[in-house]
């Protein structure tokens, strides 16, 4: 009999606090204690079930992501500092005070600007794209040795969000519902159950 009571407690309520990052102000430290207390119910998970690769997979998609958004940010803050975009935005802000027309003079220094945007994007989309595999990976195991279909569920809307974060509205509508079915699975793991799937 396995006793599933602290990783239910933990993911349940940590997937409810990363969902209020929406809240101004402290929205991003509540998050940010709520993806903790998940770490440690995917932690807790593997413990029970004696499947290391579930916090092994997990961990890794922790890390390509955490990774991911430190390139993005730093090579963004690079480009903004550069001459070139610094220049260029500067010019674009002289055109439009002076006359708003002009913008559309000022194609090729938009044209710099905007790349190191669409690349800020592709790193970070990329790396969104990478986590979520071993999001999934990680999910599918906890599924098959729990037998809560939920957590494959929750694991294929966080890969299509996460695919379609390039349509940025759609794709964070479809990661936030998949947070709130990963909740859901979090509060329907068993308490003293069996495993499933257990080998």
């Amino acid at each position: 009999m396995k006793d599933f009571s602290r990783a239910r407690l933990l993911g349940g309520i940590g997937s409810i606090l990363i969902i209020l990052a929406v809240m101004p102000v402290i929205g991003f430290v509540i998050s940010l204690v709520g993806f903790v207390m998940v770490v440690m119910a995917v932690y807790y998970v593997a413990q029970t079930t004696k499947n290391k690769r579930i916090f092994n997979d997990y961990t890794l998609s922790v890390v390509i992501l955490l990774v991911g958004l430190a390139i993005a940010v730093l090579y963004i803050s690079l480009a903004v500092l550069s001459p070139g975009v610094s220049s260029a935005i500067n010019s674009i802000a002289n055109s439009t005070k002076t006359n708003s027309s002009s913008l559309l003079s000022n194609i090729p220094v938009l044209d710099t600007i905007l790349m190191p945007i669409a690349v800020f994007a592709a790193i970070l989309i990329a790396s969104f794209v990478v986590s979520a595999i071993f999001l999934r990976r990680s999910f599918k195991a906890i599924a098959q040795q729990v037998g809560v279909k939920l957590f494959d569920t929750a694991s294929l809307l966080f890969l299509i969000g996460a695919a379609l974060l390039v349509l940025f509205g759609i794709g964070a509508i479809v990661i936030f519902v998949a947070i709130i079915l990963q909740a859901v699975a979090f509060f329907s793991l068993p308490m003293g159950a069996k495993r499933h799937g257990a080998r």
